[in-house]
């Protein structure tokens, strides 16, 4: 797998809540228990100071901020 990372932008929101809600799911990674909606997800990456996003072939497949 060759990624590279990107800085998120609002188009991001869907994949990354995907990515983020599944780690949230696992239970073993954060202390958030509630998942993000779509533009609860937006607000969030956005408001970072720097979001990014690792993506393989057109598809993102790591999110971090």
């Amino acid at each position: 797998m060759m990624a590279r990372i990107r800085i998120y932008n609002h188009s991001d929101a869907v994949e990354a809540m995907e990515i983020w809600n599944s780690v949230v799911r696992e239970g073993i990674a954060f202390p958030q228990v509630e998942e993000l909606t779509e533009n609860a997800a937006d607000e969030f990456f956005s408001s970072q100071t720097y979001t990014g996003v690792a993506v393989d072939t057109q598809k993102m497949c790591w999110v971090s901020t």
